[in-house]
């Protein structure tokens, strides 16, 4: 539930410029309700110091003063702040972004790295044993050939293994 703005404050929440009465909430989710952020930025105005009036007791508006002079939020003639506003698109942006990056793993869009470092393996193994077979596999075929034709004999099972690397990449 959002916290009920003071009377004298007839602009957006929290950014009041006539409002200097006290305005006491107790969380830091009304905190943000009323600022217009996320739960997070106002634990981390916290820890730079933002005013306490008691123990669970928050004046929105020392706290608005004190954002203004640390340079959090901006006053301007409307009453909102530019730097709020821009800080809650870049929220909603990476929020949005996560999503997006969610959907693409669940719809196989990307893959786990470890199932790419079992896959590269299995592929270097695959590779490894063809080329250490390409020896035993052509001494015999190549026993009273000419230089020229041990190379072409050479070049057909080369291309042989490469092909089947191929087949064995596309699966």
């Amino acid at each position: 539930m959002k916290p009920k703005l003071p009377k004298s404050q007839n602009t957006l929440p929290g950014f009041s410029q006539n409002s200097t009465e006290p305005y006491y909430l107790k969380t830091y989710d009304d905190l943000a309700d009323f600022f217009g952020v996320h739960t997070q930025t106002i634990k981390n105005w916290s820890r730079r110091g933002m005013p306490k009036a008691a123990r669970g007791k928050y004046d929105a508006n020392a706290i608005k003063v004190w954002a203004v002079k640390e340079n959090l939020i901006e006053n301007d003639n409307i009453g909102y702040s530019a730097k709020i506003q821009k800080e809650k698109y870049l929220h909603e942006r990476a929020k949005r972004r996560e999503r997006e990056f969610e959907l693409a793993v669940k719809t196989g869009k990307f893959i786990k790295i470890e199932d790419a470092k079992k896959e590269l393996i299995t592929l270097a193994q695959q590779i490894r044993m063809n080329i250490l077979a390409l020896p035993h596999k052509m001494a015999p075929l190549l026993e009273d050939l000419t230089a020229s034709q041990i190379q072409k004999k050479l070049e057909v099972a080369v291309d042989e293994v490469l092909r089947h690397l191929s087949y064995v990449e596309k699966k």
